[in-house]
């Protein structure tokens, strides 16, 4: 089947701005794209900056501007692992006169997000800046374009998305491939089993993890601690329940890990996010 979404090259914020239609910009931690008129798409991942949020109110005010048509918001904060008080703070401030605006061009607004301390704020932000905007969340990012009424687009659109991350954060486009395998099978599975699902050998795998500066054990390590740091913030679950689940061998050798990692124990981290959406920076 003919792809039916054209996926653009990643521009500047300047050339977006002057014509933001089927154009995309963004930062190493947040994309922004207007595939059509009728839907706009919004991606944020990792730990964004102040900067990134300057950015994203700059674009989300030439969303709303009056010119602007009434449209559907696909928002997939799914990968957003960190966020910091300064830049939401910085982000609901600067989106509080804006709300009326906001609503008046976004006739339906779909958020993916996998739960989590940072994801379950973002989820809540027409609240805090008083927008009347209803956010439908979903786990499943095909439901939530569904839902928006992508139809026969939703496959390519997720397509798209995935591209034009690749191309904002600068991963090898095998590497986001080995990664997203790590999250989804990281119980069983290995160099050989990932090299083979992903269509390449073992050893054209090892090159591109060389070029992109890290190995295959580095990115195991780097999913098991990912996957700790959800079970910490949304379990109540032992410490040692947490690191047998990931995949380490004793509480030891995943706080050594968890610490060589994030900087702080796994008991520290909880205990900084227990009952706290966000954190400041230490």
């Amino acid at each position: 089947m003919a792809q039916i979404v054209d996926i653009p090259t990643l521009c500047d914020a300047e050339d977006f701005l002057r014509e933001p239609i089927g154009a995309a910009t963004g930062t190493p931690r947040m994309l922004f794209w207007f595939p059509s008129a009728s839907l706009r798409i919004l991606s944020v991942w990792g730990r964004p900056t102040i900067a990134d949020m300057d950015l994203m109110i700059r674009l989300l005010r030439c969303q709303c501007a009056p010119e602007r048509s009434e449209h559907s918001s696909f928002i997939d904060v799914s990968g957003l692992t960190e966020l910091d008080r300064a830049p939401f703070e910085r982000f609901t401030s600067q989106m509080k006169p804006m709300a009326d605006s906001f609503a008046r061009v976004v006739t339906r607004s779909a958020m993916v997000h996998t739960g989590g301390p940072a994801q379950s704020a973002v989820a809540g932000y027409p609240q805090l800046i008083g927008a009347p905007i209803d956010i439908v969340t979903f786990r499943d990012p095909a439901k939530a374009l569904n839902w928006l009424g992508a139809g026969d687009r939703a496959a390519d659109l997720l397509d798209g998305l995935a591209a034009l991350r690749r191309q904002a954060d600068g991963t090898p486009p095998v590497l986001y491939a080995l990664r997203h395998e790590l999250r989804t099978n990281l119980a069983k599975t290995s160099l050989p089993m990932i090299a083979s699902r992903l269509g390449t050998s073992t050893r054209s795998l090892q090159r591109v993890l060389r070029v992109g500066k890290t190995t295959y054990r580095d990115e195991v390590q780097r999913a098991k601690i990912e996957r700790a740091k959800e079970l910490l913030a949304t379990t109540d679950r032992k410490l040692f329940d947490v690191a047998v689940d990931v995949g380490f061998a004793s509480l030891q050798s995943f706080s050594d890990a968890f610490q060589t990692r994030v900087r702080t124990r796994p008991s520290a981290w909880r205990a900084r996010r227990r009952g706290v959406q966000l954190h400041s920076p230490s």
